[in-house]
């Protein structure tokens, strides 16, 4: 099993490109890649980003906001059950 994230200061990052290139990393190794399975935009809901692929949080000002830090949790406790 293989997961990833990427963190950035800016929404419009090369964030997406990372997680794509960890997944290739990860069926070069024969290893499956875990998504998350949560695709909302909204802003207020367990994934702010919307990137099903990995976690991708975004810091203001050094600090990743706590609903990022949900989504970590969730994302977390997802990888360990499968």
């Amino acid at each position: 099993m293989a997961a990833g994230f990427t963190l950035g200061s800016n929404a419009s990052g090369d964030q997406h490109h990372t997680l794509q290139y960890f997944s290739v990393l990860a069926a070069q190794h024969s290893m499956v890649w875990m998504g998350l399975d949560l695709a909302s935009v909204n802003r207020s809901a367990l994934n702010p980003s919307g990137n099903q692929q990995g976690l991708v949080p975004q810091a203001t000002n050094n600090q990743v906001g706590n609903d990022y830090l949900l989504c970590a949790n969730y994302f977390g406790k997802q990888l360990a059950q499968a």
